[in-house]
This record gives structure tokens, C-alpha cells and sequence, in this order.
């Protein structure tokens, strides 16, 4: 990760970009992939070893084709009988991945037997392998049934606290001093059940919450692991008790003992508070945890602590039970805090042994709503990963691994970056990061106000006409923001209208953080990012207590609300400058995870559309200053890059009127009158003044090269209307008999002698022969029909044409057209 460089610190020449690659080929990267998955394939074909496991970690980008090409490697596993595990973001993605894995399987298994010799004696196939996904006891099943037939009382137990398979499933009692296994009466037809005592080799996919929770101990533990996506959030673990309950007494224990062995220490429910007091005055006066023990508590006597307060009752229930007397049992049962206080002291014996100048993982604060705000005790923690054997070789595959991180778990791993070029013209936005407030109209009480509220309403207005001009002009576009605004913006009457002619199109709509893994996009042309995923300085500090709750080195907490902004340099194609101001936080780890929830969030949402391979380059729009790992073209104001009245008008209906009496009575929600479009028109000028306008032009054209045309001039008559003919812009995609529709439909009546200027394509023009002389442009282009109309209310030298123009009657015959 780069250097991060206070903002105003700057020397004089500029910083270098933040985010530097060194880009592969895509024949290469994938070469390169096949051979590391044939090496995690192999060592698991291999066997355990004495030797360190073997941990590969593939940094690609999406699209690249990492899953199709595990599908590969995992074949040989499967018919060497090992069971491999896949655990993927959501259900939906391992359900979609198993689908593909099945397909390839019989594609292969048709293949061979198309190969196989018609004289040699015919053997029937060998079954496919097992190709399942991995559901929870509430999971749907195919009928629309809960896969457990008592999913109510999973849910009940679970809000208690309590394990559903020892109280639900299975469970070994003793009875008449002899082992018997009680289990649920429907066992015997539970697919959960079933799942749990699976022993059968095959590939099967799992979410990424099986990653912290062990394998039910009838299941076979996988014989290799593929790991998907960015799953290290799913383990950390953040817990707090307010300080009544820890300082409270532990009535549940009763007379128990500290020590059976050592009557001195008496009841455990004493000497347990006494403990607990000591630890809270500790914490009041910030004394360090390496000298706690000096005080009177040590690690130790937290782990004591922890056994104790674990062993509280559990209800009386089995899994042999009628649901009836379960129910009445666990209505009549008061949960305790008794789990949460054995966290706390296992994460209070972590600090005392880290020995650390202040604690790190642990916190006492205010919580709560402020006219009722407690204090309560937070920590957090890093979980283990006990759905991952120890022995078991793991392959990595994520688009955004920070090393730092993924080290955690994994000491050893290799990790191996695919940087590919993806095939898009980038458009950053250069003056604001539109954060949730920019957008999301915020209450008084969470710091809105109404001047705010209003600009959220104009920036959702102005997002949605850019929605809609990509869609009518790119192609079906993808626009991910804030989860918070999307309803405003299918239901609000300044946008929901706008919208629904977008979605018309093929377009839609997703929020940030929740595209993740989807292969739904890849047929889009273009995606519109608006906004940033950036936590709170609180939050992201929390996250990083977690990850690092053991290191041996403290991080360096900012204590402030608002995270310093500093220079950070964007990888622009053509090697400009092109610097922006962006937070980030002083202590590189925490940093780290600060990116991880910010950039490669945002990055994730862009290679939905995967851009590696593709015909033709995609339009890719990032509205916020965000720096991401990505090669911009062009960086734009907010202003720039909003369309202007002139260009939502045009690709709202596919005509524009030149006479703007027309066009106000065309579009009333943007010109209120004739006067306001005449204005307009003069101070904006026509539709290739528009940056925004050329930029899509350009993203249109084959390789991002010379702009194609997209709009183009037409001159029609009114029927039963005198005089010179009427002028209008027109979508340059739409055929004549949709121009004609879409004029008639303008003015309410039949139209006639229409005429469409449309430019000649330059593979049309034959090649001058050697020797001859070049051809000279007219001075005056030939006008349509030999009558020139051009834009009355134009402002001067807005007709111009020429690569990354669109404006003007008049074209050159010999501009390149798609």
C-alpha cells in the first residue's frame, strides 16, 4: 500500500499514482491461474504432509474466469473421491456456481463418451459425482418448506442463545448409567438431518457464515478448500455487556464453588464480582494490563473467570421431546448473559497476556439513546476459522485480498496478483466524494437540515436523468448507490418517472454492498457507482480491534470524528496529472481496513460488468473523488458530468425540436416556458457542448477511439403547416419510421418530407488511389436537401464537427459514424 502524505505537505512535484499495476494479458493471467490451481489440486490429491499446508491466495479481478477455471481443477478431486468445500458470499451464488458445476461435469462426461472407441466393450458411465449446496435449518426447500420441520423453535432457541442441534437435533445422554443417543422424531426425513451425517465425497458450496462454525461431527470434513470472495467481515465478532450485568450477581450459579479443591476462595457468584469490580475500577483508572496482576487479577484468573461463568444452566429439553413440551420450556426459561461474560474475560486474559501500555480489543463507554444512555462494555475479537481444516490445502480467490489481513489466518499463504486491463472507458468525478448525506435526506435529529434536504433531492434528480441518458444512449446500464435512497428514487415524483423510462430500457438498479459475486450484469454496457461504503472512523477502528485484538504491536487510534484527507494521485491512461483529496486514516492497518470497505467495494460494483472479456470496451462512471485501483480517461466536475436539460430532453422521446416554444411544451419539467428553453439553449449550447455527451460518444466507439455520432440533424414539415420546414435533433440510432413516430407523436399531428442527415461511416469511403491527389474538404459542407436550419436560439461556433462533437446541421461527410 502506498505511503499515505498529509494533504498540504505536498512537495513540488506531483505524488506518483497511488495505485500502480504491472498488467498481464488475459491468456496470460489465465495461464498463469490454471497452474496454481493445478498446485492446490494437487496438493490435495497429495494428501496431508508433514510440511506446512499448502495456502494460495489469487488476486484477479472479476472476469477473469477464477471460478470456471477451479471448476476445472476440482474434477480430478472428485473422481479421486475427496470431498471439497467451495464457501461463496450468499446461498444464491453457490446455488448458481453448483448449477454451472453440474453442466461442465455432463459436458465432460458426454465428451469421453464421444471419445471412447465404439469396438471396445461398452461400460456404463461412472455417476456424477455429489454437486450440493450447504443450506441452514430455515432455508427454503424446492416445495417452499422450511428445511426443518422445526425451524419455529430453531428461531426461539437462537434468541435465546442456545444450540439448535444439541437441544434440536442430537444429542448423547446418559440413562440408567448408560450412553443413548436421543435424536429428533423427524430425523429420519430431515434434510438439515441428513446433511449434518453427510459422509459422501463431492463438491459442495457453503456461504461464508459455515466459515466460523465447525462441521456437525457426523459430517465429513472437507479434503480441500476454495474460499470466494472477500469473507474475512463474517469473522469478526463484536460483543458488549452494559456494566449493571457485570457488575451484577451471578444468582444462576447458586452455592457452586470456585474450586472443589480450594475452599478458601468460597462461592463462585462472590468471588466472580469481586472480580469484576476490580477489572472495571482497572479499566476507570486506564491502568495498563501488564500490570494487572499486580493489582490482584491476572489472566489466569480471567480464564477461571470464563469456566465459570460458562457453566450455566440450560433448560431441560432433548431432542426426543414432543415440540409442545420444548415450547412451554423455553417460554418458562430466562436467559442469562452468562455467554457474554465469559467473552469479556477471555478477551480480558488476551489483554493481560498481550501486554499492551492500554487496552485494545476491550472499550468502556456510553451507549444507547441520549436521553437513556448506559455504559456498557464492548470487545471484539478475530474468530477462528473451524469450518476450514487445519490440514486442509485452501485456495483464495478475491479480487480485493489485502495481505495483511488474509495473513491472519493464513501465516503461509502465496498470493499470487492477475492484474488485467479491463476493457472500459473510466469516468471519475474530480469535486466531491458524494457521501450518504449528498444523496439521503437526513432527519434534524441526525444532523440534517433543510437546506441539506434539498441538495439531496436536486443531487437524486440530477442522478437519475444521468441514469436514464446512459441507459437511452449506452445500452442497459447498472446504477449502484445507497441502499437507503433507492426507494426515493423508484417512488419520488421528481424521479420516479425518470427511472421508469430507464428501467424500460433494460437498465437497473442495486446498492453498494450488495452486488458482491453476481454474475447478472456481464450483458450491461455501462455502470454508473454514485457514493462511497465509508464507515464511520468508529466503526472502521472496531473492525481493526478485531483483526488485530492479539498483536503484539497497539494501533494507533485516531480519537477524532473525522478522518484527515491527504493527496492521493489517480492512474489516469494518457499519464496526466490527476490528484485528489482523499480520508484516510494515519495507521496503515487500520487503513487497510478503511480501503477494504471503500475502494474495493466500489471496484467490485465495476467488474460486475466483466470487463476483461468483452467486444467492446463498457462505459464505467465512478461518481465520487474516491482513488480507485483502475485506469481512469477522464475526471469530471459534478457539473460536467450531469446532463444537461437539452441532452434529457432529446433521449427522453429520441427528437428534440429546435424551436423552443416546442420544447418547453415537450419537457414542462424543464423548461417552465418557451423564454427558459431559449435561455437555456443559448447558455449551454447544443448537445456536443455537453462533456458528458462527448464521453459516452467516445465510450461508444470501437476501442474508445474516435467519437461516434450520436445524435444527428433532421428537417421535416408539419402537415397542413406553412412556411420553412421544422428542425430537430434526433437520436442517430433510431430508423426513420422512429423518428417519424416520435415527431408525430411530438406535435399531434401527421409530418411529412422528413430528411436525416446521417453521417457517412469512414469504412464506406474507398481509398484514393496511389498517386492521387488528396481529396480537400468543402469549405461549405453540403447542406440536407440544400436547405441549411440550423438551431435558432445556438449560440455561436456551438456547430462545430470533428472527433468528440456532435453539434451543428452541417457534417462532414467523411466523419466516422457506428
Amino acid at each position: 500500500m502506498a505511503d499515505l502524505k498529509e494533504s498540504g505537505c505536498a512537495a513540488a512535484a506531483p505524488p506518483p499514482p497511488h495505485y500502480t499495476v504491472d498488467a498481464l494479458l488475459p491468456v496470460e493471467a489465465q495461464a498463469v491461474l490454471r497452474q496454481e490451481a493445478a498446485a492446490w489440486a494437487a496438493a490435495a490429491l497429495a494428501g496431508p504432509s508433514g510440511s506446512a499446508r499448502t495456502v494460495i491466495g489469487i488476486r484477479g479481478a472479476a472476469g477473469l474466469g477464477k471460478s470456471t477455471t477451479l471448476l476445472e481443477a476440482v474434477l480430478p478431486l472428485l473422481r479421486a473421491g475427496l470431498r471439497v468445500a467451495f464457501f461463496v458470499p450468499r446461498h444464491n451464488l453457490g446455488t448458481e456456481l453448483a448449477e454451472k458445476t453440474l453442466a461442465n461435469l455432463e459436458a465432460v462426461a458426454e465428451a469421453e463418451r464421444g471419445e471412447s472407441d465404439p469396438l471396445e466393450f461398452w461400460e456404463p458411465p461412472a455417476p456424477l459425482p455429489p454437486v450440493a449446496v450447504l443450506r441452514g435449518r430455515e432455508a427454503i426447500d424446492d416445495a417452499g418448506a422450511a428445511v426443518c420441520g422445526r425451524a419455529a423453535l430453531v428461531k426461539v432457541l437462537h434468541g435465546k442463545g442456545l444450540s439448535a442441534f444439541r437441544n434440536l437435533c442430537e444429542r448423547v445422554a446418559v440413562q440408567d448409567g448408560a450412553p443413548v443417543t436421543l435424536r429428533c422424531p423427524m430425523a429420519h426425513r430431515c434434510a438439515h438431518y441428513d446433511q449434518s451425517n453427510d459422509v459422501r465425497p463431492g463438491l459442495f458450496f457453503a456461504p461464508h457464515a459455515y466459515l466460523t462454525m465447525p462441521a456437525p461431527s457426523g459430517q465429513r470434513k472437507p479434503d480441500a478448500v476454495i474460499i470466494d470472495e472477500s469473507w474475512w467481515q463474517v469473522a469478526i465478532k463484536e460483543r458488549s455487556i452494559t456494566l449493571e450485568d457485570w457488575l451484577a450477581d451471578r444468582v444462576w450459579l447458586g452455592d457452586a464453588p470456585v474450586d472443589e479443591d480450594d475452599g478458601t476462595l468460597g462461592p463462585a457468584r462472590a468471588w466472580l464480582v469481586r472480580r469484576a469490580g476490580l477489572a472495571h475500577q482497572l479499566m476507570l483508572a486506564g491502568t495498563a494490563p501488564a500490570d494487572w496482576p499486580a493489582h490482584g487479577l491476572t489472566a489466569d484468573d480471567c480464564r477461571r473467570a470464563a469456566r465459570l461463568e460458562g457453566e450455566s444452566a440450560a433448560p431441560a429439553i432433548d431432542p426426543a421431546m414432543a415440540d409442545t413440551a420444548i415450547d412451554a420450556v423455553l417460554a418458562a426459561h430466562t436467559p442469562t448473559p452468562a455467554s457474554r461474560l465469559a467473552g469479556l474475560w477471555r478477551a480480558l486474559a488476551v489483554e493481560i497476556e498481550t501486554a499492551r501500555p492500554a487496552l485494545h480489543s476491550v472499550t468502556l463507554g456510553k451507549a444507547g439513546p441520549a436521553d437513556a444512555r448506559r455504559t456498557v462494555i464492548a470487545w471484539c475479537k478475530r474468530s477462528d476459522l473451524r469450518g476450514v481444516p487445519a490440514e486442509a490445502p485452501v485456495l483464495l480467490l478475491d479480487a480485493s485480498m489485502e495481505p495483511e489481513i488474509v495473513r491472519l489466518w493464513f501465516p503461509t499463504i502465496r498470493i499470487v496478483r492477475l492484474d488485467v486491463e479491463r476493457k472500459a472507458c473510466v469516468v471519475g468525478l474530480a469535486d466531491r466524494a458524494l457521501g450518504r448525506s449528498s444523496l439521503v435526506e437526513l432527519a434534524d435529529e441526525d444532523g440534517g437540515s433543510c437546506a441539506g434536504r434539498t441538495f439531496a433531492r436536486n443531487n437524486r434528480r440530477a442522478l437519475a436523468a444521468l441514469f436514464e441518458v446512459v441507459s437511452a444512449t449506452a445500452g442497459p446500464t447498472l446504477l449502484a448507490t445507497y441502499k437507503a435512497i433507492l426507494p426515493a428514487l423508484r417512488d419520488h415524483a421528481d424521479t420516479a418517472a425518470t427511472i421508469a423510462r430507464a428501467v424500460a430500457k433494460g437498465s437497473t438498479l442495486g446498492h453498494l454492498g450488495g452486488l458482491r459475486g453476481s454474475d447478472a450484469y456481464r450483458a450491461y454496457a455501462a455502470v454508473i457507482v454514485a457514493g462511497r461504503l465509508q464507515p464511520t472512523v468508529l466503526a472502521v477502528e472496531t473492525m481493526a480491534r478485531a483483526l488485530f485484538f492479539d498483536a503484539g504491536t497497539p494501533l494507533a487510534f485516531l480519537g477524532a470524528n473525522r478522518l484527515p484527507k491527504v493527496e492521493r494521485r489517480r492512474r489516469m491512461r494518457d499519464g496526466s496529472d490527476s490528484v485528489a483529496l482523499v480520508e484516510a486514516h494515519p495507521e496503515p492497518r487500520i487503513q487497510a481496513v478503511l480501503e477494504q470497505c471503500r475502494e474495493r467495494e466500489l471496484e467490485q460494483v465495476v467488474d460486475r460488468l466483466r470487463l476483461i472479456h468483452r467486444d467492446r470496451p463498457a462505459l464505467v462512471i465512478v461518481a465520487s473523488s474516491v482513488v480507485l485501483d483502475i485506469t481512469y480517461d477522464a475526471v469530471l466536475p459534478w457539473s460536467d458530468l450531469m446532463p444537461s436539460r437539452a441532452v434529457s430532453a432529446l433521449v427522453r422521446g429520441g427528437v428534440l425540436p429546435a424551436n423552443a416554444g416546442q420544447r418547453a411544451a415537450a419537457c414542462p419539467d424543464l423548461w417552465t416556458t418557451a423564454d427558459a428553453a431559449k435561455k437555456d439553449g443559448q447558455r449551454t449550447g447544443q448537445l456536443g457542448d455537453n462533456p458528458l455527451w462527448k464521453l459516452i460518444q467516445r465510450a461508444l466507439s470501437p476501442n474508445c477511439g474516435t467519437a461516434n455520432t450520436l445524435a444527428v440533424d433532421a428537417i421535416y414539415r408539419r402537415t397542413g403547416v406553412r412556411g420553412l420546414p421544422c428542425a430537430a435533433k434526433v437520436l442517430a440510432g433510431l430508423t426513420d419510421d422512429e423518428i417519424t413516430a416520435a415527431l408525430e407523436a411530438l406535435h399531434g399531428g401527421a409530418i411529412t418530407g422528413l430528411q436525416v442527415a446521417r453521417p457517412v461511416a469512414a469504412e464506406a469511403v474507398p481509398e484514393a488511389p496511389a498517386g492521387a491527389p488528396e481529396h480537400e474538404p468543402d469549405a461549405d459542407p453540403p447542406a440536407v436537401g440544400g436547405i441549411v436550419v440550423p438551431f435558432p436560439d445556438a449560440i455561436a461556433g456551438a456547430g462545430r464537427t470533428g472527433a468528440g462533437s456532435n453539434g451543428g446541421a452541417r457534417l462532414r461527410p467523411r466523419i466516422s459514424a457506428a
